[in-house]
C-alpha cells in the first residue's frame, strides 16, 4: 500500500514540476513585429537646378517661394534667340521660293513642249534639247526650292530649341530651399542656380537585425513615430494635449539584399506622406514597426 502511495507521490510531483517549467501561451499578436533602429528622415524628392546656357539672369525666383513642376524658375536673357527665332520662323513660313521655281519650271516645260509640236525643221536638234535640258533644270530647282523649305523648317525649330536653353522649369513641386544666384547676375553653363525640395513625401530608412530581416517582407504595413523636437521622446506641445509625436502608417518599399558587415544588421526604407510639412529632413525617427502579421 505504502509503495502504491509513494508512486502516486512522486507521479504527481512530476507532473506539478512539468507544469510549472512549461511555457505560457503568448497573447495573439506578441513578439510578430519587427523593429527598425537608426531611422533617418529625408525628403524624397530634393533637385538642384542649372543653366544650359551661360548668360545674364533676367528673373529668378526667390528662396522660400513655392513652385510647381514644369514652372519656369529662371530666365536668361534671350532677346538675341527670341530674334533668331523670329527670322527663321519668317523663312520657314515662306514658300515664295518654292512657288518661283514651280512657275520657272512650268515655263520651261511649256517651251519645250511647244519646240516638239512644232512642225519638223522649225528648230534644230541644238535648239530642241537646249530647251529640254532648260526644262529639267527647272525641275530640278523645284526639288531644291522644297528641300531647302524643309532645312528652314528644322532650323526654326533649332531655333525654338536653343531659345529653351535660356529658360530653366521645375522638375518637381516643391520649395525653393537655396538661392544661389538672382536677376542680374551672370551664370555659367552648368552652374547651379536654385534648389528646390518636395516636402510633401518623406524616406525614412532604417535597420532590422539581421535575425529578423528573414521575416521581413516588401508591402507589410509599417508604422513610424518621428519626435518633432528630435528628442525622441514624447513633450507636450504649446497648445496644451497634443504632443510633438507624429505617428505615420505606410507600407515598406526596399528590404536591401546586403548585410551590414559589422553591425550585422539589413537596411530597410518606406516612403509615406508629410502631414501639413511638420517633417524635416535630417529628423531621426523615435521608431520604425514593420507588422510582419500583415495588420498594424
Amino acid at each position: 500500500m505504502s509503495g502504491r502511495l509513494l508512486a502516486g507521490w512522486v507521479a504527481l510531483t512530476a507532473g506539478l514540476l512539468f507544469a510549472a517549467g512549461e511555457p505560457e501561451p503568448e497573447a495573439p499578436g506578441t513578439n510578430t513585429d519587427v523593429r527598425a533602429v537608426d531611422c533617418r528622415v529625408t525628403f524624397v524628392e530634393r533637385r538642384t537646378l542649372a543653366v544650359e546656357h551661360p548668360g545674364i539672369l533676367s528673373e529668378a525666383v526667390r528662396e522660400g517661394e513655392r513652385v510647381d513642376a514644369g514652372q519656369v524658375v529662371l530666365r536668361i536673357r534671350d532677346a538675341v534667340p527670341k530674334s533668331a527665332l523670329a527670322v527663321a520662323a519668317a523663312r520657314a513660313d515662306s514658300d515664295a521660293d518654292l512657288r518661283a521655281a514651280e512657275k520657272e519650271f512650268e515655263a520651261a516645260k511649256f517651251e519645250h513642249q511647244t519646240y516638239l509640236n512644232a512642225r519638223p525643221g522649225t528648230y534644230t536638234d541644238i535648239d530642241i534639247r537646249r530647251v529640254q535640258l532648260a526644262a529639267e533644270t527647272a525641275a530640278l530647282k523645284v526639288e531644291q526650292a522644297k528641300f531647302e523649305q524643309e532645312v528652314n523648317r528644322r532650323l526654326k525649330d533649332q531655333a525654338a530649341d536653343e531659345l529653351g536653353m535660356y529658360y530653366v522649369p521645375s522638375t518637381i513641386s516643391g520649395l525653393v530651399t537655396r538661392a544661389f544666384k538672382g536677376a542680374g547676375e551672370a551664370v555659367q553653363l552648368g552652374e547651379p542656380v536654385l534648389e528646390v525640395v518636395n516636402t510633401e513625401q518623406v524616406h525614412i530608412e532604417g535597420f532590422v537585425p539581421l535575425a529578423d530581416a528573414w521575416r521581413v517582407q516588401v508591402g507589410m504595413p509599417v508604422t513610424v513615430r518621428v519626435d518633432l523636437t528630435g528628442e525622441n521622446k514624447a513633450s507636450p506641445a504649446n497648445d496644451g494635449d497634443e504632443t510633438t509625436i507624429v505617428t505615420l502608417q505606410g507600407e515598406l518599399r526596399f528590404v536591401d539584399v546586403d548585410v551590414q558587415p559589422v553591425s550585422k544588421v539589413v537596411r530597410v526604407w518606406t516612403e509615406v506622406p508629410n502631414p501639413e510639412n511638420r517633417l524635416r529632413d535630417g529628423l531621426t525617427a523615435q521608431d520604425m514597426t514593420i507588422h510582419t502579421s500583415g495588420q498594424p
